[in-house]
C-alpha cells in the first residue's frame, strides 16, 4: 500500500516525518492539521502511523486504546529465494489461508525490499493467529531475552 500510494498520489498529498495535531471534518472534507503548521484537507484521511496512532487517537476511533482482541499473530518475511521452488509456485497468484479450531495460518507473495515484482526478488509473507485468553499474553509478549512487551515481541531480541 505504502508504494501504490506513494507512487500515485501527488507529493504534497503524502506526508512523512509530520506529527499530526488535530483532525476535524469541514462539510463533507476531513482537515488534518500538523505541528509545523501545515494543514490538508481532503475527501478522505489514510493515517499509516503505527500501532501507537495519532490518528486513531485523534479520531476517537476505538477511544483511541489499542485493546486485546482475543488472538496473537507472528508474522514473517521470507526472501522468496530462500523458499523451496514448488511451494513458490503453489503461492504465486494466490492467497493461501489455513483455518482450524482457534488457529489461522496464511501466507502469500509481496513485493521485494524495494518493491521488486520479478520472480526471484519477491518475498513471502506469513502470518499465524492464534486465540488465546489475555491472561497467555505476558508470557506470549516475551522476547528471548525474557524482556516483556505490551504490544509485539521483535524478532532479534
Amino acid at each position: 500500500m505504502y508504494r501504490t500510494l506513494l507512487e500515485h498520489l501527488p507529493a504534497d498529498t503524502y506526508r512523512l516525518n509530520s506529527k499530526l495535531q488535530q483532525v476535524h471534518t469541514d462539510g463533507n472534507h476531513v482537515v488534518a492539521e500538523f505541528e509545523d503548521g501545515h494543514t490538508a484537507g481532503g475527501d478522505f484521511l489514510i493515517g499509516a502511523d503505527g500501532i501507537g496512532s495519532a490518528t486513531r487517537n485523534l479520531t476517537d476511533l476505538s477511544a483511541g486504546r489499542a485493546f486485546y482482541a482475543g488472538y496473537v499473530a507472528w508474522r514473517g518475511l521470507e526472501p522468496e529465494g530462500t523458499v523451496r521452488r514448488h511451494l513458490v509456485e503453489l503461492l504465486s497468484g494466490r492467497f493461501t489461508f489455513y483455518g482450524a479450531n482457534g488457529l489461522q495460518f496464511l501466507s502469500y507473495l509481496v513485493p521485494g525490499p524495494n518493491g521488486e515484482l520479478e520472480a526471484g526478488k519477491r518475498r513471502v509473507n506469513w502470518v499465524w493467529y492464534m486465540n488465546g485468553p489475555e491472561p497467555q499474553l505476558t508470557r506470549l509478549l516475551a522476547g528471548r531475552s525474557g524482556k516483556r512487551y505490551t504490544t509485539f515481541a521483535p524478532y532479534s531480541v
